[in-house]
This record gives structure tokens, C-alpha cells and sequence, in this order.
């Protein structure tokens, strides 16, 4: 995780603790406690606040300024994240050109707003439907799968809905009536449901996978049960006060008159988007409670924009949704079990020993061991020289299937790489994390991978051989570290063909592989010890120690 990223979700946990704040002390206590000035003879007397509700108010403002500020940096951050990240090209480039444009509107509508110099009344509005469209394009542009993609469309469409209503209308062209939230007079039926849907299919699109095991978690259910519980104490011990509290924090503007069925439908939405919230945040991997983070951002908003902070929390929520939601597939895939056949022992002690034969064809030593681990997992471990570059290959097996080949050449890293290269298969877990993005100088490969970090020492890898063995249909990623190793790690089946690199179908349905079938896995081998022997001169630092 580079340092931009690091920050980036650092200014996201933190503008989201400012908005909890903010909510809880302006929307709640503040407003709720706030008195109107009497009326003698049609004038309206002084009212002198307490000392201790004075200083309530004033830090009530100095946090919708500081999430304001906070909220335009973190969309900023976000944006130099991206420009830095992405993999160049013609395509990425015009998304990024759109997402910056849709943000730069954003960002000045909203810092126009906070000084009171606001530009025009649409700026805002236009440019968080800008940022809600893009999130919810680049989820289905990146393939996180139907129900996660649907899940950041249906969290989107209340905001669109709003944004396109708030345009349409044609008495909103003014700073006092947009920041004002008018736009829900007319339009606040459709926003409503677009808000119902999206909170109602929470948990069955967004949640950490898999939803049978996350359902089963009591600290969830346990959030969700109490949020519900004390929603409808207080809406039965004072339910005027109650209705105008939700309106002032979610921007509803629910009627005090409105029946109760309805009132207890927005109740249960609310608690099932806090049991989603709570799940992201306390059952999922890291990636999955940025998730929840992002939701948290949406939700406390609002939908009212009483004040520029919303449009921008709102902006960072949703770009943050986008992103997180990617991650957490592909962590959730990589650690939901295996998704090839199974192969039983006898078959795949045969394909290992056509692979060590072959291996031995060149001459060197080739040893292989099969080690048995914890819950059904078995590690097979082959160890061999290739071009004079030790290399060492544990194919990993759980419950008979093969989830993961790695193939190590030199001496095993655990810190940050020198560069990293990764084909580009949607679903496939990523390598370690390495900046900047750069272009190999061929618009082949650079179509079929991504690569990152210093570009010399990648020119220097692809130099000869490699570059033309990495033409052939490559799956997974590989990393080098400078005078260390290069490694290469596939997860079959994720993002990519199941028997791209191994005959797995084959094993499991014939107990055989051809030699075609085993002479592929070797040429990824030695695909490995070239780029290691290219790059990083491992062969050389090898022979020098042995010397020693």
C-alpha cells in the first residue's frame, strides 16, 4: 500500500468520526435543544442561549467546517491516488479525465458554498451526480461481480435521483434554496424509494461474503436489534420530536403526520443498513471495512444537504465505496476455498512426478516433498535450479484442489518489491503494492498487464526472452526485488481459466496429463529464472556466496 492510499483511508476514517460527531452534537443536540425567540406584538424578543449551549454551537460549526475541508482534501487525494495508479492507456486516461472533471466541479462548488462566494447553484448538485454515476459505472466497469456492482448502483440512486430532480427543477437556481434542500418538496417520493431499495438490499449486496456465515454473527444483529428498539421507544415517548430529529440528520422530511406503517418501514431500513454497516466493520477483512466506512459516510450525510459539507461526504463516501468494494471481492474470493476440481492423491502424485522428470530433463537436481497441514491442506514443494537460479515451487492443495502456485526464484522477500507485474484478470488478488504505474513500451503487453514500480530495473527484466515468453497467455503476477528473487503466484480459477497454467480439468477427469500439459508449467518456470537472471542478477550473487 503505497502512501497516498494509506492517507487516503486515513482522511476516510477520520472525516467519518468528524460527521458521527458532527450529527450527534449539531444535528441532535444542537438543533434539538435550540429555542425560537417569542414573539411580543409581532416582534421578536432576545434570547440569550446558556454559556455551555454557546459552546456546543460553535463546536458544532467548527466541525462542519473541519469535515468540509476535510471532505474536499480526501476527494482531492483521492484523485492523485488514481492518476498515479492506474495503468496508462487511452481509456483509463479519458476516466480519469472525467472523474477529475466531475470532482474539480464538486470541490469548488462545495468550498464555494463554505465561504459564502458560491459560484453557480448547480455547481454542487451537478457535480455530485458527476461523482455518483462514475462510482456506480466503474463498478460494473470493473467487474466486482452482479450483486456488489448493484449494491454501489442502488447506494448511488437516491443521490442521482435527488441531483437530476434538484437540476430539473426550475426554482433552485439560487445558493439559499439549494443549500436548503428544496429539491425534496417536489421529488421527495422518488428519493424515498430509491432510499428504501437501497437500504432494504444492503445486506444481501454489500455485506462481507459469505452471507450465510455473516447472517449467523450476534454482534450485528445485536447493533441492528438496538438501533430498532430504542428508534421505536423514542418514537413512542415523543414522536413529533422524534420525526423532526431524523429529518434534521437524514434529511428525510418526513411529515409529522405521516402513519405509523410507514414510519416503522424507514425504521427497519435503517436498522438493516446499520446491521450491513456493522458487518463491514466488525466480521470483514480490511478491505471490507472501508466498505463500511464509505456506507457510514452515505448514510450520516443525508440527503437533505443543509450545508456543503454533505455534498462533499457524500462524494467521498461514494468514491470510496467504489474502490473498497473491488478489494474486498477479491480478498473474499481468495479466501472463500478453492474454486477448482478436486484431485485425488494418486492422479496428482503422477502429474508431480511427470513434473520432476521433465524438470531433470536439462540435467541439476530436482527434489520434491508433499507436506500435510491444518484443515485439509497440502503443500507439494519442489525444489530445482533453473539457469543456475535456485527455485523453489509449492503448489498449495485444500480439500484436493489446487488454490494457489508459487514459484520463487532466489532468496524469499517479505518487504516491498522492486516492481511488480500482474495480468489484468478482474478477481485475481493483487501483488504486493509498489508506485508508480508505468508503461512497458508495448501496447501489446501493456494491454495484458499492469506493471508498477522502478522502470528501469523492469526494462531490465524484459530484456531478451522474457518479454517475448510473456507474449504467450500469462496469468497471475510477478514481482522482483532488486540482488534478491523474483516471484510469481497464481490463484487458478480467480479472474482467470482454471487450467491456464495447470491441467487441472484434465487430473481430475482423466488421472493423467499429457506432456504438452507439463511442459507449460515448466516454461513458466523458466520464464520465472529469466526474469530473476535478467533483472536482479540473482545467479550471480548465488555463485559469489557459495565462493564465500
Amino acid at each position: 500500500m503505497d502512501a497516498l492510499s494509506q492517507t487516503r483511508r486515513a482522511m476516510e476514517r477520520t472525516l467519518l468520526f468528524a460527521v458521527t460527531v458532527e450529527a450527534l452534537v449539531g444535528r441532535v443536540i444542537v438543533k434539538g435543544l435550540e429555542k425560537k425567540p417569542q414573539m411580543i406584538k409581532g416582534v421578536p424578543q432576545k434570547l440569550v442561549p446558556p454559556t455551555w449551549f454557546v459552546a456546543l454551537d460553535y463546536a458544532a460549526l467548527f466541525l462542519l467546517y473541519f469535515a468540509t475541508v476535510l471532505g474536499v482534501l480526501t476527494l482531492v487525494v483521492g484523485r492523485l491516488e488514481a492518476r498515479a495508479g492506474r495503468p496508462t492507456g487511452f481509456g483509463d486516461r479519458a476516466r480519469q479525465l472525467v472523474a477529475a472533471a466531475v470532482t474539480l466541479v464538486l470541490c469548488v462548488g462545495v468550498l464555494g458554498g463554505a465561504i459564502n462566494r458560491p459560484g453557480p447553484a448547480w455547481m454542487p448538485v451537478a457535480g455530485l451526480a458527476g461523482v455518483a454515476v462514475y462510482a456506480a459505472a466503474a463498478a460494473w466497469r470493473r467487474r466486482v461481480g452482479i450483486a456488489s456492482a448493484l449494491g454501489v448502483t442502488l447506494v448511488a440512486a437516491p443521490i442521482v435521483v435527488f441531483a437530476v430532480a434538484a437540476l430539473l427543477a426550475r426554482h433552485l437556481w439560487n445558493e439559499e434554496q439549494i443549500f436548503a434542500g428544496d429539491a425534496r418538496a417536489r421529488f421527495e417520493a422518488w428519493t424515498r424509494a430509491a432510499l428504501l431499495v437501497a437500504a432494504m438490499g444492503s445486506p444481501y449486496l454489500l455485506a462481507p461474503r459469505p452471507f450465510a456465515r455473516t447472517v449467523t454473527r450476534v454482534v450485528p444483529f445485536v447493533v441492528a436489534l438496538a438501533v430498532a428498539t430504542i428508534g421505536a421507544t423514542m418514537l413512542r415517548l415523543d414522536y413529533l420530536a422524534t420525526i423532526a430529529a431524523v429529518n434534521r440528520v437524514f434529511g428525510l422530511d418526513l411529515e409529522p403526520r405521516a402513519v405509523a406503517d410507514v414510519v416503522s418501514l424507514y425504521l427497519l431500513a435503517f436498522a438493516t443498513m446499520v446491521w450491513t454497516i456493522t458487518a463491514c466493520l466488525v466480521v470483514g477483512g480490511e478491505s471490507r471495512r472501508r466498505v463500511g466506512v464509505a456506507l457510514g459516510l452515505v448514510v450520516l450525510a443525508g440527503l437533505g444537504f443543509p450545508w456543503p459539507m454533505n455534498f462533499a461526504v457524500v462524494g467521498v463516501g461514494l468514491m470510496a465505496l467504489t474502490q473498497a468494494v473491488e478489494d474486498a471481492v477479491g480478498e473474499e474470493r481468495a479466501a472463500g476455498g478453492p474454486v477448482t476440481p478436486p484431485i485425488d492423491d494418486d492422479a496428482w502424485q503422477g502429474f508431480v512426478a511427470l513434473l520432476v522428470a521433465e524438470l531433470r530433463a536439462d540435467g541439476g537436481e530436482v527434489s520434491a516433498v508433499s507436506v500435510r497441514g491444518e484443515h485439509s491442506q497440502t503443500a507439494t514443494i519442489i525444489l530445482c535450479q533453473r539457469r543456475d537460479v535456485p527455485v523453489r515451487v509449492c503448489l498449495t492443495r485444500l480439500l484436493d484442489a489446487v488454490i494457489s502456485v508459487d514459484v520463487i526464484c532466489g532468496r524469499e522477500r517479505a518487504g516491498a518489491p522492486t516492481w511488480t507485474l500482474a495480468a489484468r484478470h478482474r478477481g485475481h488478488p493483487a501483488p504486493p503494492a509498489v508506485a508508480p504505474a508505468i508503461g512497458l513500451g508495448d501496447a501489446a503487453l501493456d494491454a495484458q498487464f499492469e506493471a508498477r514500480g522502478a522502470s528501469p530495473d523492469l526494462a531490465a527484466a524484459l530484456a531478451g526472452a522474457p518479454r517475448a515468453m510473456l507474449a504467450d497467455d500469462v496469468d497471475g503476477w510477478f514481482a522482483g526485488w532488486r540482488g534478491e528473487s523474483v516471484r510469481h503466484r497464481v490463484y487458478p480459477g480467480f479472474g482467470t481459466s482454471v487450467d491456464r497454467l495447470l491441467p487441472l480439468t484434465e487430473l481430475a477427469a482423466r488421472r493423467a496429463a499429457s506432456p504438452a500439459a507439463v511442459a507449460r508449467v515448466v516454461g513458466r518456470i523458466e520464464l520465472c529464472a529469466a526474469l530473476a537472471v535478467t533483472t536482479v542478477g540473482v545467479a550471480t550473487e548465488v555463485v559469489d556466496e557459495a565462493s564465500a
